[in-house]
């Protein structure tokens, strides 16, 4: 018992001895060698192998411990034995034991590297906080638009290739292999670094190097409560700016971060000393959701300009040969591309004077908002490339419809801040019905807590599936102007989310099938790869997440584009919109695209495309957007002009 008692005490601190790590192990192995070489060496004595001394019969055998080509030399069997037996022990420290340990601790360091726990040591990279849905479609824009990620690099002083470093709470090989798969060929692990940690605590913090960096992205969230989701990003917001290798900067980096919740704007705003742009995400896809429901077929349109990588896209230039000219003179000098007007910067961010009027002035500073199809060809020209508009007519009103009776399947966050941006337009009235499976009295307190109680617009909500026939067959859908079928709240359920989300919409086309009126119908969607399922149905589809990762990425190079976005998509100022050609008088004819412009620009008005057919859209054929002035149109009566018009502020 006492022998056993003895026995496990070894066992129990040699245990200890060997983990406490690499340094401990490989002292263990050389006491063993030791050990086996002095218990060799005295056996050799022992079976008189007849030795110098005890000295050269240790050596004598540690040579043959480590070395298995000295078993040959010797004579005697005495000596052959113990040659033979410490050769094998010798096997089995050295091709065993200490490989053994060696291979652990080298896996073990480059699971760690793995792990990216090790800080970066960076200048002028971008860093992307967390790992949420949105992360993999930052990176594809970054990466996707050389162009426009080059003249970033330019700005910033920086003639290397991007890198950006992304922070994730738990690294390991599956979330590698998962990026790598989302990025395709655009994954190359030189550009894009990815490090181990939480952004909530400092000292993970400094592993992505921050302070140094050009652009912080901090993207919403992955908390199913909106309230964690919002605090995680405040929280993490205030981390940086407290955190002390941030208080002796003189250029603290950029930072944009997403919210859901546009109230906290302010109050997050003041935080920061430096350049501070906040997305609040749910306002911004409310906001897209409420103006294609006021003018159907404006999704193509805003597609367009914010999709940032084919067509006319909007850039930002800053072109002083026009400083000190007229909107209208600057604008008639561009031959490529369409004025839209100017951002101006203001304290620490930008104001956006969009389709503005003809006395104002471009000044030093100043950067034109221009949609064109390549950002190269923007260049001014010395003289004036069409006459300038100088009298001005009062514009024609608008063939809105006063009155929209709104058919909403589904709820969520998306849908109060849509509720809560109808709200906002005073000469307008909504009727919304709203049918989801969450109780009317949840949704009610959803939208007094988020400020979204109905005054102006007329909510009636009804409990039902929208993905059961039966409970679909009790409206009457073909009743409705609008229909907005939205998907689910939890980012976890995409699939399944968007899985709904065309059942609804096939259920609805069976239904309408027969109807001769049919509502305009816009259908949101989580996951882009399901967009090209829905080729057949007819209506609109938002795509949430893609538009909020586009932003994030975009806005982190362009922060000028938030505050277009603000004014492009809310009440009052600047707003895109439809007109027919009879609006400016024209009949149906043959017409250069500047003479459309210059008809356009007499009536306060700036002209950004042409949609021939108001029928199912094809996108490539029936829309042109900032097309060259010499463009030839044809237009009818069914003729849409997108054009840039401006209201008066509520």
């Amino acid at each position: 018992m006492h022998m056993k008692r003895l026995v496990d005490f070894l066992r129990f601190h040699l245990e200890r001895l060997l983990l406490r790590g690499l340094t401990y192990r490989l002292l263990f192995m050389g006491v063993a060698v030791i050990v086996v070489s002095v218990v060799g060496g005295l056996a050799l004595i022992a079976l008189g192998g007849q030795p110098e001394s005890a000295t050269e019969a240790i050596w004598w055998a540690f040579l043959r411990l480590t070395d298995p080509g000295y078993l040959g030399d010797d004579v005697g069997n005495g000596r052959r034995i113990i040659s033979t037996l410490l050769t094998v022990a010798g096997y089995v420290l050295f091709m065993g034991t200490l490989v053994a340990i060696l291979t652990q601790a080298l896996n073990t360091t480059i699971v760690r590297l793995q792990r990216g726990e090790t800080p970066i040591v960076m200048s002028g990279h971008i860093v992307v906080l967390g790992l949420t849905e949105r992360t993999h479609i930052v990176l594809t824009e970054m990466f996707r638009i050389e162009p426009r990620v080059e003249r970033f690099l330019a700005r910033i002083g920086r003639s290397r290739d991007l890198r950006v470093v992304v922070l994730v709470d738990e690294l390991d090989e599956d979330v590698r292999y998962e990026l790598e798969d989302e990025l395709g060929e655009l994954w190359d692990d030189r550009d894009i670094i990815l490090r181990s940690g939480s952004a909530l605590e400092a000292e993970q913090l400094e592993r992505v190097d921050f302070a140094n960096a050009a652009a912080i992205l901090i993207p919403g969230g992955k908390e199913e409560d909106d309230d964690l989701r919002d605090a995680t990003v405040v929280k993490i917001l205030l981390s940086i700016v407290r955190h002390p290798t941030m208080q002796d900067l003189e250029s603290p980096p950029r930072i944009i971060a997403e919210l859901d919740d546009a109230r906290l704007i302010d109050v997050v705003q003041r935080s920061y000393d430096g350049l501070l742009t906040l997305l609040p995400s749910d306002a911004v896809v409310g906001r897209l959701m409420v103006q294609n429901i006021r003018h159907t077929g404006l999704s193509w349109v805003t597609s367009e300009l914010l999709a940032m990588d084919t067509g006319a896209d909007m850039y930002f230039h800053s072109l002083p040969a026009l400083n000190g000219l007229p909107i209208d003179d600057a604008r008639a000098r561009i031959e490529h591309g369409v004025v839209l007007g100017i951002v101006r910067p203001k304290k620490r961010g930008f104001i956006a004077l969009l389709n503005p009027d003809a006395e104002v002035v471009v000044e030093e500073g100043d950067r034109l908002v221009v949609a064109s199809s390549r950002f190269e060809e923007v260049q001014p020209s010395d003289e004036p490339l069409v006459e300038v508009a100088t009298d001005r007519s009062t514009p024609p009103d608008l063939t809105l419809a006063r009155t929209r009776n709104i058919l909403v399947l589904g709820w969520n966050p998306r849908v109060v801040a849509a509720l809560a941006e109808l709200e906002t337009y005073p000469d307008e009235s909504f009727t919304v019905t709203v049918v989801a499976v969450s109780s009317p009295d949840e949704r009610r307190r959803e939208m007094s807590r988020w400020g979204a109680a109905p005054n102006r617009v007329t909510v009636k909500h009804q409990v039902g599936d929208y993905t059961n026939v039966r409970d679909l067959e009790k409206l009457d859908i073909a009743a409705f102007d609008n229909l907005l079928i939205v998907g689910r709240a939890n980012v976890e359920e995409v699939e399944q989310s968007d899985a709904r989300t065309l059942m609804a919409s096939l259920i609805v086309r069976d239904q309408l099938r027969h109807s001769a009126k049919r509502p305009a119908m816009l259908v949101e969607l989580m996951d882009p790869d399901n967009a090209e399922l829905f080729d057949d149905v007819p209506g609109e589809v938002v795509l949430s997440p893609t538009i909020m990762g586009r932003l994030l990425a975009h806005v982190s190079m362009r922060p000028e584009l938030s505050v277009v976005l603000d004014e492009l998509l809310t009440v009052g100022g600047a707003e895109i919109v439809y007109r027919s050609p009879a609006d400016y008088g024209l009949e149906p004819q043959t017409i250069r695209f500047d003479a459309l412009t210059m008809v356009a620009r007499s009536f306060g008005e700036t002209l950004l495309g042409i949609r021939l057919s108001t029928t199912p859209l094809d996108v490539d054929r029936d829309l042109f957007m900032a097309p060259d002035r010499d463009a030839m149109f044809d237009i009818r009566v069914s003729t849409q002009l997108a054009v840039l018009t401006t209201f008066r502020k509520p």
